[in-house]
């Protein structure tokens, strides 16, 4: 039997558009939107086929993801181009879209003549499903096999229970205001299709997975002590010439609270996770508290240990920030420190805009990825304070995170600290440079500047330029310097060596 021509040539287009792979979806990172269907708008409210992941941002908000659903708890109003949305999903790669509207700032503050730069090229991830904007490439980027929500009331809670969902948690976080639900998917359904049924039928809920962040620092052995070049090198006040206002937290793992210079600080210890003491965390404490090289050595610490010990090494999960935080707040802290980095995750946006909204200012690592990684978080998010390192010649740190969202650069890299046994130890990470703009900040606080935006602005103004003149993606504002009044005389010969 003879084929006519015409029907070949369909069947051969036909064979053809089957065998072509499937479009990947991509996520749009920094301050880019993504291309396609179910995307959000520039201005990042609803595109078509989907809703903007929510939360008005200060540095011009990526788009809406493509399954993105507005919770309860989770809805501001848009304040023109650059409003609503944190992460972008759909086809193709996220562009590249200027900061407008509120995204202009001067300094940190989204107020006057100074703008925030323009944003970065968003990186398209390639996935193959559809998702909540926070879902990673890979399962192993979950901490755990379950769903967080928020914005569900009782009824949501048992139209869940009726869909098959299985209650782990269910948390009222006072100091966030917000209800944490834990959910394990229903029998024979994975994660990926669980998140999707629980949007599609409870679309007033902020879902997400259980993402996993890791720390941002790497240890090594030996060293020598010499001298304290890092506080020198950003003109830190010798005491008692400026007092801090405590207390700071810090979201990490467990000091070691028994290391010898750690002998009379004041260290809170809330072990929300079980992980043993780590080398990161006391490091850490030991910047911010130790004794003879602690930046502020009076100053109330409150350790908040949210790592767990997994093959991988120590992780915390998305749940484990968020209730991190939400214990920050009850207890009084206007300043903690989030030195991890992992995928985006709307539950973590959520907390750390109500956070800010409350008071709390969060700096947090960069990230460790590289120049070419996407943006890291919760350092990418508009309300966290974003911390590179720089070495003591005043160079960045050839494996620091870079992107628009970097606020400050500090001290990260060839720290050489004590370890409990007396051997010292070298240090480098954008987590390390963290603790002097943490620390920046509480003697700000003491000063008076008690208002989170004069207080960055103030901090931006002062910051030691190092790139291009104004804000760059390398050193942000520049090199993080106390505030006027308690700075010491800077002596510029550490950076010559």
């Amino acid at each position: 039997m003879r084929v006519p021509g015409p029907v070949l040539v369909l069947l051969g287009w036909i064979l053809v558009l089957a065998l072509l792979p499937p479009p990947a979806l991509g996520r749009g990172h920094g301050d880019g939107m993504g291309d396609g269907p179910g995307m959000g708008s520039e201005a990042g409210h609803d595109g078509p086929g989907g809703m903007g992941s929510t939360g008005t941002t200060d540095r011009g908000a990526a788009g809406g993801g493509a399954m993105g659903g507005l919770g309860r708890e989770d809805v501001a109003p848009g304040a023109g181009p650059g409003g609503f949305g944190e992460s972008g999903m759909g086809p193709g790669l996220g562009h590249a879209a200027p900061a407008h509207g509120d995204g202009n700032r001067a300094g940190m503050s989204g107020h006057g003549p100074r703008a925030s730069p323009p944003s970065s090229t968003g990186m398209g991830m390639g996935m193959g499903m559809m998702g909540p904007p926070g879902m990673p490439s890979s399962p192993n980027d979950r901490l755990s096999p379950t769903l967080l929500a928020s914005g569900l009331d009782e009824a949501g809670v048992k139209q869940a229970l009726a869909l098959g969902f299985r209650l782990r948690a269910r948390e009222h976080l006072e100091g966030l205001g917000l209800q944490l639900v834990t959910l394990e998917p229903p029998l024979g359904v994975d994660l990926e299709r669980a998140a999707r049924l629980l949007e599609e039928r409870l679309p007033e809920a902020v879902v997400d997975f259980d993402h996993a962040y890791a720390p941002q620092g790497d240890t090594v052995a030996g060293g020598t002590c010499g001298d304290c070049w890092p506080q020198q090198l950003v003109g830190w006040p010798p005491a008692p010439t400026c007092r801090a206002a405590a207390p700071i937290a810090l979201l990490d793992g467990r000091p070691a609270l028994d290391h010898p210079a750690l002998e009379g600080a004041t260290i809170v210890l809330h072990p929300l996770a079980s992980a043993p003491p780590s080398d990161h965390a006391t490091a850490l404490a030991l910047l911010l508290v130790g004794r003879d090289l602690g930046l502020l050595p009076q100053m109330r610490l409150h350790a908040i240990a949210i790592y767990r010990a997994t093959p991988q090494g120590p992780r915390a999960g998305a749940r484990d920030l968020v209730r991190g935080l939400d214990l920050a707040l009850r207890h009084g802290v206007r300043i903690a420190l989030t030195p991890l980095a992992g995928p985006p995750n709307r539950l973590v946006a959520l907390a750390v805009r109500k956070a800010r909204a409350r008071g709390l200012l969060v700096v947090a690592a960069a990230g460790n990825g590289g120049p070419y990684a996407p943006p890291a978080h919760p350092a990418a998010l508009a309300q966290t304070v974003a911390v590179t390192a720089v070495d003591r010649t005043l160079q960045p740190w050839s494996a620091a995170a870079r992107g628009p969202h970097v606020d400050f650069a500090a001290p990260g890299v060839g720290l050489t600290l004590p370890a409990a046994g007396g051997q010292l130890r070298r240090y480098d990470g954008t987590s390390f440079a963290t603790p002097f703009v943490a620390a920046a900040l509480a003697l700000g606080r003491g000063i008076g500047l008690t208002d989170p935006e004069r207080l960055l602005d103030d901090l931006a103004r002062q910051a030691l330029d190092l790139g291009p003149p104004g804000r760059d993606p390398l050193f942000g504002f520049g090199l993080i310097r106390p505030p006027g009044p308690c700075r010491a005389p800077i002596d510029t010969s550490v950076s010559q060596h």
